[in-house]
């Protein structure tokens, strides 16, 4: 007879200018599961190598709390500031709206390079489909499915 073991996956979010992190817990299914804030003294002044080691400490016994184990561990940190937009004049461009983070049922989280996408810049398995970028949106897609909006290389020739 084959046991499931609840599987857990921790974050640590390391707080700016403090001896401080926030630990989440969240199920393999993207589901909060619970989570702290720690606080550490550092190690040979080793601030974050002593928060990793008590973050993982704390999400590995919250898991077990739980009733599982922890299955990953890994380190959230701010994305890297979004090239300014620039404008274009070709009436293409859809804004794509960058979340904090955003998590999904496999924990991925998303790294937008271009916060400006370009509506004519489909993807190329949606081509003899029918799919359309306005039918796309105005059901509720995201427009991070569209390629980078380029004003140099603009489909229509013009930007």
């Amino acid at each position: 007879m084959e046991t499931t073991t609840n599987r857990f996956w921790a974050t640590i979010e390391f707080l700016p200018g403090q001896r401080a992190a926030i630990i989440e817990l969240t199920t393999t299914l993207g589901e909060w599961a619970g989570g702290g804030r720690i606080e550490v003294r550092p190690i040979n002044g080793d601030v974050r190598g002593a928060l990793i080691e008590a973050g993982y400490v704390h999400a590995s016994a919250s898991a077990a709390a739980k009733g599982g184990v922890l299955d990953r561990f890994s380190e959230f940190s701010e994305p890297a500031p979004a090239p300014t937009p620039t404008p274009t004049s070709c009436g293409q461009a859809a804004s794509v709206v960058q979340l904090r983070r955003p998590v999904n049922g496999l924990n991925v989280e998303h790294f937008v390079n271009s916060p400006v996408r370009c509506r004519l810049k489909m993807p190329g398995h949606w081509s003899g489909s029918g799919r359309s970028s306005l039918r796309w949106l105005g059901s509720g897609g995201d427009a991070t499915v569209f390629g980078s909006c380029t004003p140099g290389n603009c489909p229509k020739g013009k930007a």
